[in-house]
């Protein structure tokens, strides 16, 4: 069974992604509100994947993905952003410097992040 972590600081968006992933019978489902959050998770529960937000309040998910990058290279990465005070292409753009594998652009379509997240578990039995 494959281990994902969703996290955002959107409940709506959390509990939308957590319902649309649990869908597939060989995935457990975990979710975050924020960075510091995931962190304390990935410590009792590694997961084999973390699906993050970039914006949000108590470490951000730059910070997330660095510390995954450094601390835990063998989990992969999805970034999401919506932007902020930038487009969310730029932060995606840093997303991609710190190991996401894929990133993506919201609002997008749910099954472009279930077909993704098939696809890198493809990768990486």
């Amino acid at each position: 069974m494959k281990h994902i972590l969703i996290v955002d600081d959107d409940i709506t968006i959390r509990k939308t992604l957590c319902a649309a992933l649990s869908s597939e019978p060989d995935w457990k489902i975990s979710s975050a509100s924020n960075g510091a959050e995931a962190l304390a998770l990935i410590k009792t529960d590694k997961p084999d994947l973390v699906v993050t937000d970039i914006i949000m309040p108590d470490e951000d998910g730059i910070y997330l993905l660095g510390k995954l990058h450094k601390e835990f290279p063998e989990i992969k990465s999805i970034a999401m952003s919506g932007g902020g005070r930038i487009k969310p292409e730029e932060y995606l753009y840093m997303a991609d410097g710190f190991g996401a594998v894929k990133t993506f652009s919201k609002p997008f379509r749910i099954l472009e992040l279930i077909a993704a997240v098939k696809e890198i578990f493809a990768a990486n039995p």
